[in-house]
């Protein structure tokens, strides 16, 4: 019996409009370690420590 496997990878990419710094630098840590924190949180395998501003 065959067996077939598959993966998919995401890559996410989020930017503003003019590329406007919105995200301050005094909340900038905060922000990254809650987008990596929601990210492992949700079980999804990835390399949530490559994310960067």
């Amino acid at each position: 019996m065959g067996q077939s496997f598959s993966q998919m990878y995401v890559h996410l990419t989020f930017g503003t409009k003019n590329r406007y710094p919105f995200i301050q630098s005094s909340i900038k840590e905060s922000l990254h370690a809650y987008i990596a924190g929601t990210l492992k949180k949700s079980g999804l395998p990835g390399y949530y420590d490559q994310l960067s501003f």
